[in-house]
């Protein structure tokens, strides 16, 4: 059992106590807002506000599995001002859309360019200057484009430690 609460009557969503969770549904595709038919949220759309934890998966696995291209987040009595305590995607898209396998796979492939590059790096150092100049080249760029997805994963996963 649930109530309803209209995105646009904020002293509603300002008296939540805590221990109620609100589930709100986005576009999995383009993060929009949306009400529970994949239709972009305005002040009239409604969002479902429950009392415990089982209730509103059970609720989100439903309008997920009506509506595979929605994400349902569920957050805490403190709205959408931090991260969901759970994201619920359809098979299709989970794979895909979920920030923390992406936040992984990124910080493998980094590791690995990096990696790569380090021993790419003693190869050319120990031979000649030619090979050099290939490192330098394209080295370089794949130095650069490791460090990038090393730390957008690596950071991902430092700020869900800090929010505990």
């Amino acid at each position: 059992m649930h109530q309803e609460i209209k995105l646009g009557d904020l002293p509603a969503l300002d008296h939540l106590r805590p221990g109620q969770l609100i589930v709100f549904f986005k576009d999995a595709r383009s993060d929009v807002v949306t009400d529970t038919a994949g239709r972009p949220a305005n002040e009239c759309t409604t969002v479902a506000v429950f009392n415990g934890v089982a209730d509103a998966e059970v609720y989100a696995n439903t309008i997920v599995a009506a509506t595979p291209t929605l994400c349902a987040e569920i957050y805490d009595h403190r709205g959408r001002s931090g991260e969901p305590l759970r994201r619920v995607y359809d098979e299709s898209l989970r794979r895909r859309f979920d920030p923390e396998r992406r936040a992984r796979q990124h910080t493998w492939i980094g590791g690995c360019l990096l990696l790569a590059f380090c021993l790419w790096a003693i190869l050319a150092a120990r031979l000649s200057s030619e090979h050099f100049l290939w490192f330098y080249i394209v080295g370089i760029k794949i130095f650069t484009l490791g460090t990038v997805l090393f730390v957008r994963g690596m950071s991902y996963f430092m700020s869900k430690r800090w929010q505990k």
